[in-house]
């Protein structure tokens, strides 16, 4: 799961560096435990993923698609020099 890999990672950087997460907000959330808190980040909320038949570790083109968006946007900051 991209959300947990990305909420661990962040948690073991904490201190580093400004993190910026791109993604949806409501699937983060499905992920979250005491474990998986991520505190001290920013992050910007696509709202891309449909939450109705919702499920983590399938492959549908939905979530790839969000997934690209995600990348797009990230790209998007880096032209405009919004983040590095």
């Amino acid at each position: 799961m991209g959300c947990a890999i990305t909420a661990k990672a962040i948690n073991k950087l904490k201190g580093l560096a400004e993190f910026v997460i791109i993604g949806d907000a409501w699937v983060f959330r499905k992920v979250q435990s005491s474990k998986f808190i991520v505190q001290s980040c920013s992050f910007i909320d696509l709202d891309n993923v449909p939450h109705k038949g919702f499920e983590f570790g399938k492959i549908k083109a939905e979530y790839g698609r969000a997934s690209m968006e995600y990348l797009d946007k990230a790209l998007e900051f880096v032209r405009t020099k919004e983040i590095d």
